[in-house]
């Protein structure tokens, strides 16, 4: 487990709607010494974001989800302040890619 007490220590904010792959992402993290903050849905990732206890150093981000997908995600953090200059890396499945080009 990460040490919280640690300055360095960068949090990531997995977003995705499958369990396993949040849990892999989430386990992967954990053992490279980050602090990973776990997230089934985009609803729950803007609450996390706009939290001002919260601190989020980066975003990963799956495209399709329930509730509000990334893309709705991405545009609400553009329009943010505060949240647009956090980093994000989208992930798609191989499913999803036709989300990304056509």
């Amino acid at each position: 487990m990460a040490n919280h007490f640690v300055s360095d220590t960068y949090s990531v904010l997995v977003v995705d709607d499958d369990m396993m792959i949040r849990l892999t992402l989430v386990d992967l993290l954990y053992s490279a010494d980050y602090e990973p903050i776990d997230v089934k849905n985009g609803s729950e990732a803007l609450s996390k974001l706009k939290d001002p206890d919260v601190k989020i150093d980066i975003v990963l981000l799956d495209l399709d989800m329930p509730e509000m997908d990334g893309f709705e995600i991405l545009s609400t953090m553009k329009a943010d302040d505060k949240l647009k200059t956090i980093p994000v890396v989208v992930m798609a499945t191989e499913k999803e890619k036709d989300l990304l080009a056509p």
